[in-house]
């Protein structure tokens, strides 16, 4: 609990720095970087968390980690040493704790869905009415309160609520099948943990790459617009060709995982840097910390949703859904064929944003 908070204050505030201190036509770039060394950390952290465990034991893990967040203190600090904050209003504990509780019980309602009988379960069913239930509180706490937490004004700007749904349904996608790629190539394939982390080493590459090229290139006006189109239709094309692949040569794994972080570094660097240039100086804050953690949420939903399906499937013994697929590993492909019909949903709001923030061509207009 107390990492994830760590860890949640970071991606938003950096990218809130960013959008502050950066001179605007450095702005993109800026969130580029910073979503290029999250890359970075995605790919090279299973493959030298894995050596290390190996080689000093898991404990090893957590007090080095100790260590690079002891150094990284005084360079933090140092490097936003000359800022003050803005005078501000009260925090609405209330409303955060609704919000945190919400997702919190829904998201373990879908765990205990995965590890017992299923939805119909009482300990999962239970879980997830009782997180329904205080998101529900949220709204009302939202309509009932001058500073709520997560502020009303954000849903009035145009296009905001579409953005949050597609780079919802975009990180579901993606961390989804960061999650189930590993576990396809050891359990199918017979790779050891340490080789399977091998194989995602290609896509956090890809993200890094692609993410600093969009950072620098993608401002450029008439250019988001083909280029977020273009991610989407890359995590579609990526899980097709991981459902079609599944349980086939790693290096094909290694492919869709690298298209994979091809498309979602170009979604997540020009999404972001468009929504932090368009929402008003007194709604940045809120609205990309409410933006990142729709990731966080795809990024807890996907994983266990889709785990209950993979249990389904492969308890199930049927033939793949996909015609195309191998039938030694049905319920992947089945896993992954869905997730290119989520990222298909995907283009729906993002074309809504797209539209209504007119991103591209039509910025001069």
């Amino acid at each position: 609990v107390v990492a994830g908070a760590g860890g949640a204050a970071i991606p938003v505030l950096a990218i809130v720095a960013a959008s502050r201190l950066l001179p605007a036509h450095q702005t993109t770039l800026g969130i580029g970087l910073v979503a290029a060394a999250g890359g970075l950390g995605t790919a090279l952290g299973p493959a030298i968390g894995g050596g290390l465990g190996q080689w000093l034991g898991w404990r090893s893990l957590f007090w080095l980690t100790c260590l690079v967040a002891l150094v990284l203190v005084p360079v933090a600090a140092r490097t936003i040493a000359g800022t003050r904050p803005d005078a501000g209003g009260r925090l609405d504990v209330l409303g955060g704790i609704l919000l945190g509780g919400g997702v919190g019980l829904f998201l373990f309602g879908v765990r205990r869905a995965e590890g017992t009988r299923g939805f119909g379960a009482p300990d999962s069913w239970g879980f997830l009415l009782a997180g329904v239930i205080l998101l529900a509180g949220v709204v009302v706490r939202t309509r009932t309160t001058s500073e709520a937490f997560v502020p009303p004004a954000l849903f009035a700007q145009r296009g905001y609520p579409a953005i949050v749904a597609a780079i919802f349904l975009a990180m579901l996608v993606n961390l989804t099948s960061l999650v189930f790629v590993p576990l396809l190539v050891i359990e199918v394939n017979g790779l050891t943990p340490a080789e399977g982390s091998l194989v995602m080493i290609p896509g956090g590459l890809a993200l890094a790459l692609v993410s600093t090229l969009a950072g620098r290139f993608g401002s450029r006006r008439g250019r988001e617009r083909p280029l977020i189109l273009g991610g989407m239709g890359a995590l579609v094309v990526a899980s097709l060709l991981l459902s079609v692949t599944a349980g086939g040569p790693p290096w094909l794994a290694a492919l869709g995982v690298c298209l994979l972080g091809a498309g979602f570094g170009l979604i997540v660097t020009l999404v972001t840097s468009a929504l932090s240039q368009l929402l008003p100086p007194r709604l940045a804050g809120s609205g990309i910390g409410l933006f990142q953690s729709a990731q966080f949420l795809g990024a807890g939903v996907g994983p266990a949703l889709f785990g209950v399906i993979l249990s389904v499937r492969a308890a199930a013994h049927a033939a793949p859904l996909n015609p195309l697929a191998r039938p030694d590993a049905a319920a992947y492909s089945d896993v992954f064929l869905i997730l290119a019909l989520v990222a298909l949903v995907a283009f729906v709001p993002t074309l809504r944003f797209l539209r209504v923030r007119r991103i591209g061509p039509a910025a001069g207009a």
